[in-house]
């Protein structure tokens, strides 16, 4: 197992700061896509990642209220999530407290 640790900052102080990690476990030698997009939407961001067999899509809530919008995925302050693999039927999945 490898473990990397990394830090970040910002070019000036601020009061809160957000992060997004996206793990991509594979075997070694396995190709891996390297697509992947991620964009601020209203109360929120939308992940969208491209996987050697299909797709993986998400909508991640940073505010309870907000209704979010992305990708075909629509979610009410919760996490949701698609996966779209070549030949299967898309699997949703809602994640809420």
């Amino acid at each position: 197992m490898r473990e990397w640790h990394l830090t970040a900052t910002t070019a000036e102080k601020k009061k809160g700061m957000e992060f997004v990690t996206l793990y991509r476990p594979h075997r070694t030698g396995d190709k891996v896509p390297d697509e992947a997009s991620l964009e601020q939407i209203k109360g929120g961001y939308g992940l969208k990642v491209k996987l050697s067999d299909g797709e993986f899509a998400a909508v991640l809530a940073t505010d309870e209220s907000a209704s979010l919008r992305a990708f075909g995925l629509k979610s009410k302050g919760a996490i949701k999530c698609r996966l779209m693999r070549a030949g299967r039927p898309a699997e949703i999945l809602g994640l809420e407290e």
